[in-house]
Formats: C-alpha cells, sequence, structure tokens
C-alpha cells in the first residue's frame, strides 16, 4: 500500500522507504556524508527585493474583537502582498506606520508566501478608538507607490457612574462618582470625564468636566433644576454611562440660580449678564466664574441677600465656556451653578479659520433605498484660536465621482455652545455617497467648509475632509487557523476559519455584509492505519443530494495530492472487485461527512467574518472538502473556494507513536 504524508509533499513504498533509510545510515557510517546527519537547515530570513512592490495587500488579525487599552494586550496582524495577476509576492517590503498606538516593527519583509506578521498594541493612549495603520509598497520616487489602510478596534477602557440618589428636588443638590479604568481593568488617573443631561428634567453640573485623582475616581455635584426625569451621560476616553435621576417640582425654598433659567446659557463677549439667585435663609451670597469677571472686575463678588434673592452682573471678554456658581457664604454645601457660552459677537468677527473633519474616512456607495451616510463637522476659531458661535458654514463637495454625492443641510450656523452634545464654534452636515466608488488618496471624494462672514468675506477650510467610496469588483478570501479543536465529548473536530473580503481599493465592505459559507465532499479514500491509500471523485458528481441512475458505484480514481484523474494511458472509471458490494443504494461519501458550517456569517469592521468550522473525527484523513465562501461587493457575486484534506489533530495522529482514527469506512466498497 502507498502511504502519503498529510501535507501532500512526499510519498513512499514501505519497502522503498526502509532501503533509503538504511543507505542513508551506511553513507553516514562511511563519512561521505561531510557532516552530522542529524542537524536541520534553518528556515531563511526572507530577504528584500527592491523590484517587489505590491498592487495589493491583505490584512488579517487574530484579534478581529478589538485590541485591549492598557498596553499589554496585542494583536497579530498577518500582512500578504498580492501582485497585479493575483499571485503572492516573495520580499516585498512593507512599510507600516500607526498614529497613537505601537508596531513591533515600522518595516517587514514578505517570505515565499507573501506573508509576513508584525504585532500591534494600543499604546499609552487609553482611548477607545479604532486605530488606522498604514501598509505601503515601493516609492512615490519610482512612482509605484502602493498605500492602503487597516482599522484596529482598540477597545476596553470604561467609564462607571455612581449617584448618591435616584430623585432630586429641584434647587437642592446629590454628588455623582465616576471612577475610569483602562482595558486591564487599571484605574486611570488623570482621565478628563465631561458631563451632560438630557429629558424633561433638568440638572446643572458644579464643573462640565472634572479630571479623575486618587485612583481613577471623580466627584461632580448635581443640582436639581427643572422637574421630570434627566438621563446624566459621563464620558470618558471614549466609552460613556448614563445615570436617570428624578427631579422634583421647584421649591420656593430651595437655593438655586432662577435666572437666567436655563442650565446652559449663549452669551455674547463684552455683554452684561445680570444672574439672579434664589437664596431664602442665607445672608451672603458668594457668586464666582472660571472664565470672566463680575461687576467688581473679579472672579468672585459676594452679595447680601436682598428679601430672599441675589443679583449680580457677569460679562466677559474672551470665548469658551464658563462655569458659573452661587453658594451660601456660611453654607458652602447651598449651591447652585450654571454653564455660559461665550462667543464672539458675529457683527465684529472679521477673519477666522476653518477646520473641516469626517468622522468616517471610508464608506459603501449609496444604492436604492439602502443610503451611506457620515457626519461631516467643521470648526471656526478667531485668529487667537478661541472657537466662535453663529457662524454661517456652507458645505460643498469637490473631486465627486459623479455618483450623486450629498451634503445636507448645505449651510449650517456653528453651535453657540448651549447643546451639550454640539461643541462651540462647530457646525455639522451630513455626506452621503452616491452610487460610484471613488479611489484611495488624491482620487477621493473631498468636503469643504466655508465660513461665511458678517463684513461679506469668506473663509474656506484648509484642507477638505477625505472620503474613500470604497466599491467595484470585490475579492474574498478564505483562511484556516493553524490548530484544531475538539468537542467536549472528543468527537469532532472544531477548526476556526475566517472569510475575508475586500474591495477593488482594498477596503473592508461595510460592518455585517452577508457572507454565505457551504462545504461539500468532493472526494474520499481508503485506507488504513491512520494512512489514505486511494483517492476517488464522488459518487454524487450534480450534488443535488440525491441518489441519481448511474452513480451508485461509479468512481474514478483521483491522484492522492491534487485531486486530478492520474495521468496514464486510460482513465476510465475505477471498477470494483465482483466480490466488493460498491453498489449498496446509498451516496458515497454522505454529504454529512464534509462537517457543517454556519450558512451565513457577517463581516466585521477589518472585513473579516469568523466561523467555526465541525467536522467528525472519523472522517478526517479520509475525506476532501470544497469550502466555499460568496458574497455580493455592490451586486457583483464573488466566490472563493478552499478544497482540502480534513486534518486530525497531532494528539490523534502522531504517525508511527499513535494513531486513534479508525479506518476508513470506504475500505469495504473499493479493493
Amino acid at each position: 500500500m502507498e502511504r502519503i504524508n498529510f501535507n501532500g509533499k512526499a510519498a513512499r513504498k514501505v519497502a522503498g522507504g526502509l532501503l533509503l533509510l538504511a543507505t542513508i545510515m551506511l553513507t553516514a557510517c562511511n563519512g561521505s556524508s561531510g557532516g552530522d546527519s542529524s542537524s536541520t537547515t534553518p528556515t531563511p530570513t526572507p530577504v528584500p527585493n527592491a523590484s517587489a512592490v505590491a498592487t495589493k495587500i491583505l490584512v488579517s488579525t487574530d484579534k478581529s474583537t478589538g485590541v485591549k487599552t492598557g498596553g499589554t494586550d496585542e494583536a497579530t496582524l498577518t500582512i500578504q502582498a498580492i501582485d497585479k495577476n493575483g499571485g503572492a509576492i516573495n520580499g516585498a517590503l512593507i512599510d507600516l506606520s500607526t498614529t497613537t498606538g505601537v508596531l513591533s516593527s515600522s518595516g517587514v519583509t514578505t517570505g515565499a508566501d507573501g506573508k509576513a506578521t508584525v504585532k500591534f498594541n494600543a499604546g499609552d493612549d487609553k482611548n477607545n478608538r479604532v486605530e488606522s495603520i498604514t501598509l505601503s509598497s515601493g516609492t512615490a520616487a519610482t512612482n509605484n507607490l502602493f498605500t492602503t489602510a487597516f482599522p484596529v478596534k482598540v477597545i476596553g477602557s470604561t467609564v462607571t457612574i455612581t449617584a448618591s440618589a435616584n430623585s432630586l428636588v429641584s434647587g437642592t443638590e446629590t454628588q455623582l462618582e465616576v471612577l475610569v479604568k483602562d482595558g486591564n481593568e487599571q484605574l486611570i488617573d488623570g482621565a478628563k470625564v465631561s458631563f451632560s443631561n438630557s429629558g424633561s428634567g433638568s440638572v446643572t453640573f458644579s464643573a462640565p468636566e472634572v479630571t479623575t485623582v486618587n485612583g481613577g475616581k471623580a466627584t461632580v455635584k448635581v443640582t436639581g433644576a427643572t422637574a421630570g426625569l434627566t438621563t446624566i451621560t459621563a464620558t470618558a476616553l471614549g466609552n460613556t454611562k448614563t445615570q436617570d435621576l428624578t427631579i422634583t417640582g421647584t421649591s420656593a425654598s430651595s437655593f438655586r440660580i432662577s435666572s437666567p433659567a436655563a442650565s446652559r446659557y449663549a452669551l455674547s463677549t463684552n455683554t452684561a449678564l445680570p444672574i439672579t439667585v434664589n437664596a431664602p435663609g442665607s445672608s451672603t451670597v458668594v457668586f464666582a466664574a472660571t472664565l470672566g469677571t463680575w461687576s467688581n472686575g473679579k472672579t468672585t463678588l459676594e452679595v447680601p441677600v436682598v428679601n430672599g434673592a441675589a443679583s449680580a452682573t457677569f460679562s466677559s471678554s474672551s470665548t469658551g465656556i464658563a462655569t458659573v456658581s452661587a453658594y451660601d457664604k456660611t453654607k458652602p454645601s447651598q449651591s447652585s451653578s450654571m454653564s455660559v457660552a461665550l462667543t464672539a459677537d458675529v457683527a465684529n468677527v472679521s477673519a477666522v479659520d476653518v477646520s473641516v473633519q469626517s468622522k468616517a474616512s471610508i464608506l459603501a456607495p449609496s444604492a436604492g433605498t439602502q443610503q451611506n451616510t457620515t457626519l461631516i463637522t467643521a470648526k471656526v476659531t478667531d485668529k487667537a484660536g478661541q472657537p466662535v458661535g453663529n457662524i454661517p458654514v456652507a458645505f460643498d463637495i469637490s473631486q465627486s465621482t459623479g455618483g450623486g454625492e450629498t451634503v445636507s443641510p448645505v449651510v449650517v450656523l456653528t453651535s453657540d455652545g448651549t447643546d451639550p452634545n454640539k461643541p462651540l464654534g462647530v457646525a455639522e452636515t451630513t455626506f452621503t455617497s452616491g452610487s460610484l466608488p471613488s479611489g484611495q488618496s488624491s482620487k477621493s471624494v473631498g468636503v469643504r467648509a466655508t465660513a461665511l462672514l458678517a463684513n461679506g468675506a469668506t473663509q474656506p477650510s484648509i484642507a477638505s475632509a477625505q472620503i474613500t467610496i470604497a466599491g467595484g469588483a470585490g475579492s474574498i478570501s478564505i483562511g484556516q487557523a493553524s490548530k484544531i479543536g475538539s468537542s467536549t465529548d472528543n468527537t469532532r473536530y472544531q477548526l476556526s476559519m475566517s472569510a475575508i473580503v475586500a474591495d477593488a481599493a482594498g477596503n473592508p465592505p461595510p460592518v455585517g455584509t452577508e457572507v454565505n459559507i457551504s462545504v461539500w465532499p468532493l472526494y474520499f479514500s481508503t485506507g488504513s492505519g491512520c494512512v489514505y491509500d486511494k483517492t476517488f471523485k464522488a459518487e454524487d458528481t450534480n450534488e443535488n443530494l440525491t441518489l441519481d441512475a448511474g452513480e451508485d458505484g461509479v468512481i474514478s480514481q483521483v491522484d492522492n495530492i491534487t485531486f486530478q484523474l492520474p495521468l496514464t494511458s486510460s482513465s476510465t472509471p475505477y471498477v470494483p472487485k465482483p466480490s466488493i458490494n460498491s453498489k449498496n443504494g446509498k451516496l458515497d461519501p454522505p454529504p454529512a461527512a464534509a462537517g457543517t458550517v454556519p450558512v451565513k456569517v457577517k463581516t466585521e469592521a477589518d472585513g473579516s467574518a469568523p466561523f467555526v468550522f465541525t467536522y467528525n473525527k472519523s472522517d478526517s484523513i479520509w475525506t476532501v472538502v470544497r469550502m466555499r465562501a460568496s458574497t455580493k461587493v455592490q451586486g457583483t457575486e464573488t466566490v472563493s473556494e478552499s478544497i482540502f484534506r480534513l486534518s486530525p489533530t497531532k494528539e490523534d495522529v502522531d504517525l508511527p507513536k499513535t494513531c486513534f482514527i479508525s479506518d476508513s469506512k470506504y475500505n469495504a466498497i473499493v479493493p
């Protein structure tokens, strides 16, 4: 019987193998080998080839869910350089860079399979984010530079919020405590935590933003304002948590800022704002401000209470967000606060700077009712770098694909700071992709923002927000893990696999793109002792799961490695011996011999769609399957196939010492 190893690289006759082994031993004894016969050849280090330039770079990661913040968790990125014909490139030098994370190397050289690996960790940036890793091959000087980007999710930083009470009387206060941790569950000092509230009720904060100290902790005082249910949101390092508070009706006996009534108020610079505090039972109220001054020209002012109230006048020559507080001089815990958004008088603004950015750098084309959008944000500042509110900003598109991209609304006023979710001096619009894909870098679609000043002057943004509309003919690739797992009952193997989808620009498709997965038994083998002997085509040639006329017992032998018909003078179907009951009234192999896979999986942010392939241990070695993955990229179906023999684990098969897999059940139908 011919014995063939599982990697398909060698075949040998048992007798011939023994003779060869004896010959080698005799040669070694005669000293003609010239060296130690037990030594092994080391794996050669890939050598860079300056002329090996990729036209596509495929990237996958073993951490599809994300890399945790804290700097200890890391992802292994597998990079593969592909030439214009779709072949793997040996010796391609790939340059890598990242903005805030840490790479184990800024350059790698691909091996014979076109692949190289590099490790990534989140570094000392504790923010949850999507880190973009830039990969390039070639040089701009030789006009053959190819560049692409691969997104890696950075996750794990959390903020928790705890309130001293779940309800609050308007005008009274409670305390919120927040705790900030990184992905390693380590407390973070120095993290900025911002607060906002929404709902039918409202509150004011002793400070709109605090910084964690003494083990990742921070506290803020909350004063009830408008009656109703309010949701308090704490945001830190890209993570948010909420806490609901019920504010009960306003009490005339409560200490509170009664005018202005709003918890956030917009005010032009150098404009007076009277502030009145309801202070029953108090004799003196202290007014304080983080920005601006009172009528005495200072940041604090003491005012006597008259008829249960105290008033002071606030103003500022600087722009920004001022926290205005008032408290009882003899009982500081009796306090109230509000935010004042200060912006320059629009009529007096003659020169500004404008910046614009897109929340997403890659969008899929829109089609029919499926509209793909991203938020465009423009920020307007004066020449001193201070944000300016109530400035009209006009948005327009440059380098359109002609596919119908839009921005809406076209003209937006910059925020005056009264909306806690929109920073002062910011204008937002929505970009919707068209039906056509764009290129990358200079060929991407640009969105510009232009400030329209009261004096008739216009100031365009310094640069445009660049958006790649990914699309066009795509590709899909199937890969499998290097290790095989076993089920808890030890009867089945479980192999982790992944389908990776990319468009023509090398960009991943939208998250949640469906990928269809199927598996089918193409060939089966006879054999024993965990070594396959002969391999044959499956009987169900039309793959309809039905035993049709002329299929039962009609089998053709193929090559054990290539699975092609033998290159002999005759390739007629194999005819079993009469004593063998080859016509057994059923399909060989049965479809279930190929194992099971999920019918549909969905892509993640990096374009990968992971799944688990399960098959019986008794079907390993003896079954060759076709794994197929298909998806639609912009309406065009793309299919990828991988044909491979079902492998056992080394724990079950480690010849000649170990063989725990039963002999082929097909020995009974083929001699």
